[in-house]
């Protein structure tokens, strides 16, 4: 007797590989794509972080709002770079009961030892927001980094 397969196992074969094989291949083609965008992402959010950076350390924060592009191996990004008023949530929206004061100022309107109010010190933080947009596949997808800056001090917090 002689081994191998018959004809009808081996159609069945090819007709499993044409079954599975455009599948395999579709979850490998999603695989690619979803890396690519992480890869995009990735160097979006190196971008804002870079550029905002940038703006803290040269000051050129206090010019207000500006824009530019990056060029990236074969994508271009849009930054975007707005200054705001930080508007603080209420003390409602902070805490839960009574905030206790241990010689430090609480989140109120109180006093520390030096004797400035709260108040004082958080109208002068403001809001640096960098928001890095660039398309992929037709689709616009965006970033935004923000972080607060004190402007007393040199940006010190007290």
């Amino acid at each position: 007797m002689k081994r191998g397969f018959t004809l009808v196992e081996a159609l069945a074969l090819v007709a499993l590989v044409a079954i599975v094989l455009p599948v395999v291949m579709y979850g490998i083609s999603l695989a690619t794509s979803a890396a690519g965008l992480v890869t995009q992402r990735d160097t979006a959010t190196r971008i804002a972080s870079d550029k905002l950076t940038e703006m803290i350390v040269t000051n050129q924060w206090q010019s207000g709002d500006t824009a530019g592009d990056v060029q990236d191996s074969t994508l271009t990004y849009h930054w975007a770079f707005h200054v705001q008023p930080w508007t603080a949530p209420t003390a409602n929206t902070i805490f839960s009961g009574t905030a206790q004061n241990n010689g430090s100022s609480d989140q109120t309107g109180g006093a520390n030892q030096s004797g400035q109010s709260n108040q004082n010190n958080l109208s002068s933080l403001v809001q640096l927001d960098l928001q890095v947009s660039w398309q992929n596949k037709g689709a616009q997808r965006s970033i935004t980094t923000s972080t607060l800056y004190y402007e007393g001090a040199g940006g010190a917090l007290q």
